[in-house]
């Protein structure tokens, strides 16, 4: 489907532009930009959907100032983060200076036969 783009009418371009960025980062290790929205303060949120995980949502919080330099900084890392196929993250959390924090989805129980 087409993506959500949200924020302050003044800042449509800035809105895209972090759009693109997104898709050009997220695209190569196999996640979808379903929505970037920056809210009244400026603060930059990010939805991503894991096509390796039945499109599962991963809701990535930014923070207000530098998001393309934190984003690069997660997606560099993600690829070993996705290694094992059985865990998905639920939530990235980039506003730390030297790092970010995760939670990982609970698990979905095995289906007894």
């Amino acid at each position: 489907g087409l993506p959500q783009l949200g924020g302050p009418a003044t800042q449509v371009r800035e809105v895209v532009e972090l759009y693109q960025q997104s898709l050009a980062l997220f695209s190569p290790v196999g996640m979808n930009v379903q929505a970037v929205e920056m809210d009244a303060r400026g603060s930059w949120t990010v939805t991503l959907l894991d096509r390796a995980h039945g499109n599962a949502p991963t809701h990535v919080v930014v923070g207000r100032s530098e998001a393309r330099a934190r984003l690069g900084r997660f997606v560099r890392l993600l690829p070993q983060l996705l290694v094992n196929p059985e865990r998905h993250i639920e939530r990235a959390d980039l506003r730390y200076t030297n790092g970010f924090s995760l939670t990982w989805r609970a698990p979905t129980p095995a289906t007894q036969a």
